[in-house]
């Protein structure tokens, strides 16, 4: 069903975050723009209108069964497993998680773009519930911010109000403004703080895990240089991301578009700051200003400093196994056997580096 979604409404395809962000990175430097607007929708997928939704399908599917297809499931309540299922099935919502979730839940919002896509004097990029308008001037961006709260009624959405300076904030573009975990301080680009807090605390973890890893066999050579190398492959992952499925992974890999040497460079030095405080500093750590030149770039990386496990050799992938996660009888597994393993691994890193981000829905 999604893939069929996605053959009729092409723009059910969810764009990522930084390539969004690159968009709008492209038209401050235009220098057109003076004013702003944020706006974020309330409780985006659990209050969409299925008689909306249905009137969005209808006009993209001709065959109702097909638009039954896709109500059905869009009416199915998602509950934890051996948990009784509602008896009625809901007439508002999307369910998060279902292959097919983030395709209607752009199909909705459909009209909001089209909207903005066709003013001249207005520029907008949304990605999921979170909608960046740049104008030249207040009462057009309090205008069109009027139009895209009555647009989105229709569909049973809710877009926040003044009232919640977190959700809803706009000004001179001088006062500059937050869009999906950057900060905007034009022309400067920096991370925010919150977001830069989740990483630096990930690093605090890594040399922390060490230090205490390291003290269960503190007199055993062996197991001391077990932990310098599983500290060195984490915190080297941590600084670098890598390129996992055809896509990159990691903190850099998500701002990209930052403008903060300064910011990096002190990254660089907490690392080093740390690496002294806990007895690694003759470790050589990857470096932050070295990442960022390459994946700012986006050009393909030919010097492996960003590991792409795609590329990976299965010798290489055994050697991991064995040296840094300590696995035995790593060396009388299959090929096969070692790629579900190695790359197990990796998905939980993953996981674990998305979550310093904001969500790659």
């Amino acid at each position: 069903m999604a893939v069929f979604l996605k053959h009729v409404y092409p723009r059910a395809s969810t764009r990522l975050p930084q390539d969004v962000v690159n968009s709008v990175v492209k038209q401050l430097e235009v220098g057109e723009w003076t004013y702003f607007a944020k706006l974020d929708i309330k409780e985006f997928y659990p209050n969409i209108s299925h008689m909306f939704l249905r009137a969005r399908l209808a006009q993209i599917i001709a065959n109702e069964k097909v638009v039954q297809l896709f109500l059905r499931a869009a009416s199915t309540p998602t509950v934890p497993r051996a948990a009784p299922r509602p008896a009625h099935r809901s007439s508002e919502g999307v369910p998060q998680g279902l292959a097919i979730s983030n395709g209607l839940a752009e199909l909705v919002i459909g009209p909001v773009d089209d909207h903005i896509a066709a003013r001249s004097d207005v520029v907008g990029f949304r990605f999921v519930d979170d909608i960046l308008l740049l104008s030249k001037d207040r009462s057009t961006s309090e205008a069109v911010v009027r139009e895209i709260r009555d647009i989105a009624q229709r569909a049973g959405l809710e877009v926040h109000d003044d009232a919640n300076a977190e959700k809803m904030k706009k000004g001179p573009l001088s006062d500059g403004f937050d869009f999906l975990g950057y900060s905007f301080e034009w022309p400067r680009i920096t991370v925010r703080k919150g977001s830069l807090a989740k990483l630096e605390a990930r690093i605090s973890r890594s040399f922390t895990a060490y230090k205490y890893a390291s003290v269960r066999n503190s007199t055993d050579p062996g197991w001391q240089a077990q932990c310098r190398s599983r500290l060195q492959w984490h915190l080297d992952l941590v600084i670098s991301g890598f390129v996992l499925d055809g896509r990159r992974v990691g903190w850099l890999a998500y701002f990209s578009q930052i403008r903060n040497l300064k910011l990096l460079r002190r990254l660089d030095d907490i690392v080093e700051r740390k690496a002294r405080r806990f007895g690694v500093g003759s470790m050589n750590f990857k470096s932050f200003v070295k990442v960022y030149r390459i994946v700012s770039s986006r050009r393909s990386d030919t010097s492996g400093y960003v590991p792409n496990f795609d590329e990976f050799e299965v010798e290489s992938m055994r050697d991991v196994l064995s040296n840094v996660f300590n696995m035995t009888g790593v060396r009388g597994l299959s090929d096969d056997e070692v790629r579900g393993r190695f790359k197990r691994r990796i998905k939980r890193l993953s996981k674990e580096l998305e979550s310093d981000v904001p969500s790659y829905r």
